[in-house]
């Protein structure tokens, strides 16, 4: 079930992933998913990804949590963002092999 997110994480620390279920983004504070959103602005992004959980997918070919977002949220909201002024090209590397999106 969605949960809206609560107003007094704008400028906490939070981490966030994909949720394939829900089909939106889920938000963590503290550890524990505060909410849903289909749209975040984060400040002061870094990029995270646990070994174990990623060892686990490639063996049993199954999608599991285990790649997020860490930083400060700035705005959430319930509608996919449409008309984006400042977009981020985000790089990271798989296998070697270097990505764009």
């Amino acid at each position: 079930m969605k949960r809206s997110l609560p107003l007094h994480l704008k400028g906490q620390g939070v981490s966030v992933y994909r949720n394939l279920s829900a089909r939106c983004l889920s938000v963590l504070h503290k550890q524990r998913v505060a909410g849903h959103a289909q749209s975040v602005i984060i400040e002061g992004v870094t990029f995270h990804v646990r070994e174990g959980g990623r060892q686990k997918v490639l063996v049993s070919k199954q999608k599991n949590v285990h790649a997020f977002v860490k930083g400060c949220l700035v705005w959430a909201a319930d509608e996919q963002l449409s008309d984006v002024n400042d977009s981020v090209a985000v790089s990271y590397t798989i296998s070697g092999k270097s990505c764009y999106r």
